[in-house]
């Protein structure tokens, strides 16, 4: 498992945010023509932690997360589920990937011109073991 398959699986295996927006999870952009509320994802940098001893699994990918809903207080409402989702029972186990932590780092509302729909873009780390 890669780390972009254990965020597939950590946004859609939590029962809240599953609620929310049943399958609608997608890498890189979300269809047009998907249902809302929806979550898009994409990595922004993967970062290898170097090691005086040779090469280390450990990698620090940033991630943001694209919230696309029908109405902004959808959108908002999603956030503050992966927040919630995202702020504790770390470290763990998803699939064969150690997840260490996964710390929201910042957050900005916006408007999805083409969908024209809210949006709100979540920037997210998440430190890990690298398969």
């Amino acid at each position: 498992m890669n780390a972009a398959e254990a965020l597939f699986q950590l946004l859609t295996s939590d029962a809240s945010i599953a609620s929310y927006v049943g399958g609608r999870v997608y890498p890189l952009v979300a269809p047009q023509d998907a249902g809302r509320p929806s979550i898009a994802y994409q990595a922004i940098t993967e970062v290898p932690t170097h090691s005086q001893t040779g090469y280390s699994s450990h990698t620090l990918t940033h991630w943001q997360l694209t919230i696309e809903a029908g109405t902004y207080q959808q959108a908002r409402t999603l956030k503050r589920l992966i927040e919630r989702a995202f702020g504790s029972g770390f470290p763990r186990d998803v699939g064969a990937l150690r997840v260490f932590s996964m710390l929201v780092t910042n957050s900005s509302d916006g408007y999805g011109d083409i969908a024209r729909v809210p949006v709100i873009r979540m920037d997210i780390d998440m430190q890990h073991n690298e398969d």
